[in-house]
Formats: structure tokens, sequence, C-alpha cells
């Protein structure tokens, strides 16, 4: 038994590069019950200007709008959201519709994107203003409660090339009134269309 003891083999990782406690807990408890890494996380392990413009210190990921958004900061899910937001805007731009953004297909975007061309810069600016824009009118962003509803309302700002202060505080009431009413008519319990 004490030979057996002696000669077990450790393996020991050091944790770098955070500098949230949070995370030294998740990864240890990772480490200790072999938790499967989620999408964020093999997004955020790849290389490249696209995954840098999401995940990156100041990219769309750490943007004030998406940092202060109620849903979970764990597992890089906030960057994640900037990817799909991303990833439409792309697709927009390129193709005029919109695509899917499951994990397959945001990884995709990252190695078709790793070099990005200066157009490309620039509509990733156009959202970064669009999101600066939100930024103040959406304070407390306690209407946005879901990665969904958040893509949506930056997408549709974004479309709608919401500029002003006064144009953003005036979609924030729309996106309120909106919601409120979706609400509404779903309590209600009317027949709606399984599809949407």
């Amino acid at each position: 038994f004490v030979q057996a003891f002696t000669d077990y083999q450790l393996t020991i990782v050091k944790l770098s590069d955070s500098k949230r406690p949070e995370e030294f807990n998740l990864q240890f408890t990772r480490l200790n019950l072999g938790t499967i890494i989620n999408s964020g996380e093999k997004l955020h392990a790849m290389v490249g200007e696209m995954r840098d413009a999401c995940f990156a210190a100041g990219g769309i990921g750490q943007h004030p709008f998406l940092t202060e958004v109620k849903m979970p900061t764990r597992r890089y899910s906030k960057e994640q959201v900037a990817a799909q937001i991303l990833a439409q805007v792309f697709s927009f731009k390129e193709t005029e519709g919109y695509t899917r953004t499951r994990h397959f297909d945001l990884q995709r975007l990252f190695k078709e994107h790793s070099r990005l061309t200066l157009e490309q810069r620039k509509w990733i600016e156009d959202v970064t203003e669009t999101m600066g824009v939100l930024n103040s009118a959406f304070e407390g962003r306690d209407i946005l409660r879901n990665k969904a509803m958040t893509l949506s309302t930056v997408l549709l700002a974004w479309k709608r090339k919401i500029t002003t202060q006064r144009d953003a505080v005036a979609y924030r009431e729309f996106v309120a009134e909106f919601l409120c009413r979706l609400r509404w008519q779903l309590r209600k319990g009317l027949d709606v269309d399984k599809e949407y």
C-alpha cells in the first residue's frame, strides 16, 4: 500500500489568465467531476480575428450592454451571444438573409472569418455602436431576460439603424410593450401556432 501510494503519479494543473474567482471554482468542479465543456468554451478555445471580436478583452462579448443583461455569465454565455449576433449580421450582409447559429455554425463562422476584411471590421464597429446606443436606453436590462431576447433586440436595432439616444429610448419602450403584450397573449391560452 505504501509503495502504491508513493509511486502514484499526480497531475497538477496551474490555472492562469483568469480574472474572476468563480472561474477557478468552475474549473475545479469540472476537473474533479468531469463536466463536458460547452459550446461557449469550445468557441473560446478557437483562434482568429472573429473569435477575438467576440471573446477578447474589449470585444463584443465584453460590451457593457451584454455584461448587464440578466443572463448567466458562466462558461462564456455572453460571448456566445456576441458570436450569434455577428453570425446574423455577417449572414445578412453577405446573403440578405439570416442563418442558423448552432455551435457548428459558429465554429464555421470563426474558421471562415479567421481574418477579417476592412468591410467586415466596419460591420463589427456598427454592431458595437448600436450596442453603445442601446446601453443607456436599456439601463437595468429588466426586460431582457435571456439570450434570445437580447439577440433579437440587438439585431432589430442594428437593422433599423438606431443611432440616436432618442430613437434608442423609443425602441426600448416598443420592446417593453411588445414583450408585455406577448406575455399577456400567451397567458390567455389562445391557440398559438406551434411554430411560433
